[in-house]
């Protein structure tokens, strides 16, 4: 997909901008280029906060790759929810801001084969990028992070806590393994 524009108006976090199913089967090889998914910022929830999920990789999911992706307004940028296995994804020269969480994956889910790089995180209130599930063979090289992990800018809950780069892998034992975060 190229040169798209997909505005979310999900108030749930369950529901993505773009989600994949969460079974049966995977879903594989998806290039995203030149898209912006832009979310809803819900007046009914003080202060004006970001609901739904811009991309919302459920279930088994490899081979994705997301080039100039602009991801902005959601409680959830990018997400590896409870139970997805996710393999070979890759983010570059793209803009994840304004979230809540910018990247997360779940305590329950597993990412194995995960590049970040060169894009930016602004401004996600409680975290740039926060990582509870398996994680393995992962790189993060050239993020700017910035003005993200305010416990207090969008979501006043000891949960998620301020940190702009959480890793907190408490699942997958020894499944996680080379991580490297340069630059």
């Amino acid at each position: 997909f190229a040169s798209l524009t997909v505005s979310g108006r999900s108030t749930a976090q369950a529901y993505g901008a773009i989600a994949t199913a969460s079974a049966p089967g995977s879903v594989d090889d998806v290039e995203l280029s030149d898209v912006s998914l832009s979310g809803y910022r819900n007046p009914a929830i003080p202060p004006g906060r970001p609901s739904g999920t811009g991309l919302a990789l459920k279930g088994a999911t490899s081979g994705w790759k997301l080039a100039d992706v602009s991801v902005e307004d959601f409680f959830l940028g990018v997400s590896a929810p409870t139970a997805a296995t996710v393999a070979q994804l890759e983010i570059a020269d793209s803009e994840i801001n304004r979230n809540v969480v910018g990247l997360q994956v779940h305590s329950n889910a597993s990412v194995d084969g995960i590049d970040v790089l060169d894009t930016n995180l602004d401004k996600n209130g409680n975290r740039g990028v926060y990582v509870e599930g398996a994680l393995a063979d992962a790189r993060f090289d050239g993020l700017e992070i910035t003005d993200s992990g305010d416990a207090e800018s969008q979501v006043n809950d000891s949960l998620y806590g301020g940190r702009a780069f959480h890793l907190n892998v408490r699942s997958g034992g020894s499944a996680n393994g080379d991580i490297s975060l340069t630059n």
